[in-house]
C-alpha cells in the first residue's frame, strides 16, 4: 500500500517536473527567437554561443558589419577564443534573414587577413 502511494507521488513529481523544463525551454527557445531579430544581438549570440560552434569566442571584443543589403549580413567579429591559449582572433560571420524576420547564422568562417 505504501509503495503505491509512493510510487504514485513519484509520477506526480516527475510529471510536474517535466512540465516545468518543457515550459523553460519554451520560454527560453521564444524570447531568443524574439531576440535575434535585431541584428546586433544575433551576432553576438552566434559568436560567443553554441555546443557545436569550434569557433566560439568567450569574450567579443568588437563587430563591424561589411555589407547588409536587409536580408544579408556579413560581419566580421574580433574577440578572445573559446579555447586555451584564448588568443585575440577575427571570424566572418554570413548571416541571413528568415521570414520571420530572424537573422540565422549561415556560415562562420576564420579570417584570412
Amino acid at each position: 500500500m505504501n509503495l503505491v502511494k509512493n510510487l504514485k507521488k513519484f509520477k506526480t513529481l516527475s510529471l510536474i517536473s517535466l512540465i516545468i523544463i518543457i515550459t523553460t525551454y519554451i520560454i527560453v527557445f521564444s524570447y531568443t527567437n524574439f531576440k535575434c531579430k535585431n541584428l546586433d544581438y544575433a551576432i553576438k549570440k552566434y559568436s560567443t554561443s553554441g555546443i557545436f560552434n569550434k569557433y566560439k569566442l568567450y569574450s567579443l571584443e568588437d563587430f563591424n558589419i561589411k555589407f547588409s543589403d536587409g536580408n544579408i549580413c556579413i560581419a566580421e567579429v574580433n574577440g578572445i577564443e573559446g579555447k586555451s591559449p584564448y588568443k585575440t582572433t577575427t571570424y566572418n560571420l554570413h548571416l541571413v534573414k528568415h521570414k520571420s524576420g530572424k537573422w540565422k547564422l549561415s556560415e562562420i568562417s576564420p579570417n584570412n587577413n
